[in-house]
């Protein structure tokens, strides 16, 4: 398993998690996130043009299998990029263990995915 984390612009946010989702990214997190760097941003607020060194991004959070990572991470340049400065990074990270908060139980035990008839009938996951 890895963990992707992509720091991206808002501007690009909802065409890469369309994409992300047509490519077989069944759930990931997002959260909007503020930085400070080198580059500033331009606002115009009121008429009035303001230079501040905060930048706005969204950062998306996924946990894929590793055979779906080279793809996710694929997706997210393709889609997130403009070309400019500050179109964002991608990070790649390994996955040791992971819990079920509801079951407790670890790693691969919650990998059993159900079909649709399973969820349908209320079918507790398989053990």
């Amino acid at each position: 398993m890895k963990k992707i984390e992509a720091v991206i612009r808002r501007t690009r946010f909802e065409e890469t998690k369309e994409a992300l989702l047509e490519n077989g990214v069944e759930w990931f997190s997002y959260v909007d996130v503020r930085g400070s760097g080198h580059a500033r941003n331009r606002r115009v607020y009121r008429g009035v043009m303001y230079e501040t060194d905060i930048i706005e991004r969204m950062m998306l959070i996924l946990i894929v299998r590793d055979e779906l990572c080279d793809k996710a991470i694929d997706t997210i340049i393709r889609t997130a990029r403009t070309g400019e400065i500050g179109d964002g990074r991608v990070w790649v990270s390994d996955i040791d263990h992971y819990y079920s908060i509801r079951t407790g139980r670890c790693d691969e035990q919650i990998n059993h995915k159900r079909s649709p008839e399973e969820m349908a009938a209320g079918t507790p996951e398989k053990k």
